[in-house]
């Protein structure tokens, strides 16, 4: 059976709001009783030097039928041809190839990738030559790779050592596909490397369509990194919610078991979900009358 426009703006909206979190604000024109549908909007924004925020609003028949209304709710830099640029990428090109599914974040991402972020990093770059040097992260030695879920160095006494501690969550499964988190505290990237020998010596595990990693050291310096395994964008996700929850000396694997149906950019939320899932339950990220987690 089809999911209805409904259903799937409310998924769509769910997505957005755990991918971008504060920087995304929604809003529901609720029915009058009178045959009018709820028309549901939002506002992304786009911290930065543009200070870019969009507004979309959704028609009753989106994604099936009408294309979403895109317009610049605000901009600071921006020229009135690359405003124009963005809305046409939106019902041209984002709409129009989606053929009846949720296109709202394809389209933020391909702005954020070739607008924004550039900008952001001329702007870092301009700011660096401007300023006095300082003291940068400690290079890995020149022998050592940063791991990845398909390079990686075995250490079979550190995988004796860290296996015990490794914590598994519950699933989450969404039309067939499946999602589940391993979390471990880690203080090197040897035992990263570790931990993905011990995870991948699991069969089932190991035949997971996706085991995206993110992992974040803190000592002296921080040391951060992630591998998206072919899910495009998952890893620095995951990555991003390891900074904004400061989390410390953690490594997280997040399997996903493709369950032949496309999720769009709700695969992204139960990838968010399931990781904090699991950083709360393993003591690294703090709620009410849990117990601090080892750092």
């Amino acid at each position: 059976m089809e999911t209805s426009d409904e259903q799937l703006q409310i998924d769509e909206f769910d997505a957005l709001q755990s991918i971008y979190a504060n920087d995304f604000d929604t809003f529901v024109n609720e029915s009058t009783g009178c045959g009018i549908q709820s028309i549901r909007s939002c506002i992304i924004k786009f911290p930065g030097q543009f200070s870019l925020a969009l507004f979309v609003e959704f028609p009753p028949t989106y994604p099936s039928v009408e294309a979403p209304i895109g317009r610049i709710h605000n901009s600071f830099g921006l020229k009135s041809e690359q405003c124009s640029w963005i809305i046409e990428k939106l019902v041209k090109e984002c709409f129009q190839q989606s053929k009846g599914q949720p296109c709202i974040y394809e389209w933020i991402e391909y702005i954020r990738e070739t607008i924004v972020l550039p900008a952001t990093d001329e702007q870092i770059l301009s700011s660096d030559m401007n300023k006095e040097p300082e003291r940068k992260a400690v290079p890995l030695k020149s022998k050592m790779t940063r791991p990845r879920m398909s390079q990686y160095t075995r250490n079979l006494c550190i995988e004796k050592r860290i296996a015990p501690y490794i914590y598994h969550t519950d699933t989450i499964i969404d039309r067939k596909s499946v999602f589940q988190a391993h979390i471990v505290n880690v203080n090197s990237t040897e035992d990263v490397s570790a931990f993905i020998g011990v995870l991948l010596s699991d069969r089932k595990i190991a035949r997971a369509t996706h085991n995206i990693l993110a992992y974040r050291i803190v000592s002296d310096h921080t040391l951060k990194d992630n591998d998206s395994d072919g899910e495009d964008g998952a890893g620095s996700k995951l990555s991003h919610l390891l900074q904004v929850t400061n989390v410390k000396n953690v490594a997280v694997v997040v399997s996903r078991w493709y369950g032949g149906i496309h999720l769009g950019p709700v695969r992204f939320k139960h990838i968010l979900s399931i990781a904090r899932q699991g950083l709360e339950a393993a003591g690294f990220i703090r709620t009410e009358g849990s117990k601090i987690g080892r750092k």
